[in-house]
């Protein structure tokens, strides 16, 4: 997504099938307009976190963020270009390192262990919560 890009999706309403038109932007955009620099981002966007990415680059390179993804199985980003791989290798070249966090869904079994590139927790196709830093 560009920087200044803003979208109008439509979003449905699980409960009461309802839409509603919002308006995007990306982390760049909305810290350049605001000049609000975020210590935290917290993202859990269903396949989109490539795009999340792309549209984060300046203020993760600039500012280090920690960030909280979660990261889909590749058949999940099927609408975008994007791999676990490739999101990995963006985050890690801008200098982050990560842990997973290994039950997100469940805290009283969840375990924090820190990964390498090479880490084939990285690529498994599955859904995880991670820890970049």
């Amino acid at each position: 997504m560009a920087a200044n890009q803003v979208c109008a999706p439509r979003v449905h309403n699980r409960d009461r099938l309802q839409t509603a038109d919002i308006e995007f932007t990306s982390v760049d955009a909305f810290v350049k307009r605001s000049g609000v620099v975020p210590d935290l981002l917290k993202v859990d966007i269903d396949g989109y976190e490539g795009r999340f990415v792309e549209g984060a680059l300046e203020t993760m390179r600039s500012e280090r963020p920690f960030v909280l993804l979660e990261v889909h199985k590749d058949k999940m980003m099927d609408r975008t270009p994007d791999s676990r791989k490739s999101i990995f290798e963006r985050l890690f070249s801008l200098g982050y390192q990560v842990v997973l966090l290994s039950d997100h869904n469940n805290l009283t079994k969840n375990v924090v262990s820190k990964m390498s590139e090479t880490s084939p927790e990285l690529t498994r196709q599955k859904t995880d919560q991670f820890l970049f830093y």
